[in-house]
């Protein structure tokens, strides 16, 4: 019976409606964008971070949900913004199928926007 349970899960997952996704890479970036796109079930955004600042940005399109670290352990989230730290590099990564460019969720622009949001705020209303 959970044998079913996990081989419908999976049908209904791969069975959505395609996506619309960002397709690109840049090294040394917070982002990409080259204006070039791809379709599939799912957006996939992956940045990785060195120790030493150096970073990757990819966002593909994959038509499952499945993403593997280097490490071989699998990403247990769909949806959100995922983070680990593996080897002593840093990784974001998103899978996401809730409508064309969803993966935004480890944007770390809007991130730190928010953080610098949340300290200014307070320090401008004493001013």
């Amino acid at each position: 019976m959970l044998f079913n349970a996990i081989v419908l899960a999976v049908l209904v997952g791969c069975a959505g409606a395609n996506v619309q996704c960002n397709s690109c890479s840049s090294n040394n970036a917070i982002d990409c964008s080259t204006g070039q796109t791809c379709q599939g079930n799912y957006c996939i955004y992956e940045r990785t971070t060195a120790q030493n600042g150096a970073s990757t940005v990819m966002r593909s399109c994959a038509s499952s949900s499945f993403f593997k670290y280097p490490d071989e352990s699998m990403l247990q989230t769909v949806n959100q913004c995922e983070r680990r730290s593996i080897n002593g590099i840093d990784y974001a990564v998103e899978v996401c199928n809730t409508g064309s460019f969803c993966d935004t969720q480890c944007n770390t622009v809007s991130i730190l926007y928010s953080s610098l949001s949340a300290i200014l705020m307070p320090v401008l209303f004493l001013l």
